[in-house]
């Protein structure tokens, strides 16, 4: 409908006047319409719900959290639905091919969606129940540094918590894949590396690395090699606050590649 305003006759201004837009329109289109703000679409990563101190303390029977899963590192599902009795009637649901290369990294999951970590450091969220890809983060390493074996993530409120091929820490978002922040802890350049998962405790992050000896004096301890035994001494305060009164403590240490535990 035609208005009663006259246009003005100064060019300037009239390059100023935006277009009012109503119903289906071609002038929705224009570069002289107002500009409206993005619509925040849905996704299925939105039911994804924060996972809390206590739920890394107990789990939930179908959640896996962190590489054992546990603090104890025992790796073991109290799910029972499959047992011998029926698990030869499985059959395929879905599939998901990973990036090609060494893939040893232990998926985690919550709220039913699974992170896999895929060589190349990266990462991809998928819906459990129908397979379909979410999102993907994609780290582009400095020249020089070489995609390298890591075998696990960790989640903790609503970040995703793994090591790179460059010796970094990072946090992505869960429900996006953005990254949130990354904190550089070695130097790849020295050989120094990330082969193992992050454990995350009372809003802490800690990791170890590998080859932290390289570039050490002879009968020298590395700085790192003192992290890690704090990093050791942490993780058993942590079990034994964690046991129940008057439950028999033992002090048997496990080192493997990823991180030390108390039986």
């Amino acid at each position: 409908m035609a208005g009663t305003q006259e246009l003005p006759s100064d060019s300037k201004r009239l390059a100023e006047m935006t277009i009012p837009e109503g119903g289906f329109s071609f002038m929705a289109f224009s570069p002289y319409a107002a500009t409206r703000p993005a619509a925040k679409r849905p996704t299925r990563l939105d039911t994804f719900t924060a996972v809390t101190d206590a739920l890394l303390a107990d789990p939930p029977p179908g959640d896996w959290l962190s590489w054992r899963r546990t603090y104890d590192g025992h790796g073991f599902s109290p799910l029972k639905q499959i047992d011998k009795t029926n698990v030869g009637g499985l059959r395929v649901a879905w599939s998901w091919s990973l990036p090609t290369g060494s893939n040893e990294a232990t998926p985690v999951v919550h709220d039913g969606f699974i992170f896999v970590h895929g060589f190349g450091d990266k990462v991809q969220a998928l819906d459990a129940k129908s397979g379909d890809l979410l999102w993907q983060y994609s780290r582009r390493l400095p020249q020089g540094a070489f995609p390298n074996v890591e075998r696990g993530m960790a989640l903790a409120g609503d970040r995703l918590y793994l090591g790179t091929s460059d010796v970094h820490v990072i946090a992505l978002d869960v429900k996006t894949g953005a990254l949130v922040w990354d904190q550089e802890i070695g130097d790849y350049r020295v050989r120094e590396g990330i082969s193992g998962g992050p454990l995350v405790a009372r809003g802490k992050v800690m990791i170890g690395t590998t080859g932290t000896g390289v570039g050490a004096k002879p009968g020298e301890q590395h700085p790192r090699q003192e992290l890690f035994q704090s990093q050791r001494s942490a993780v058993i305060g942590l079990m034994e606050a964690a046991r129940p009164a008057g439950a028999r403590q033992t002090r048997t240490i496990i080192a493997t590649w990823n991180t030390a535990t108390s039986a």
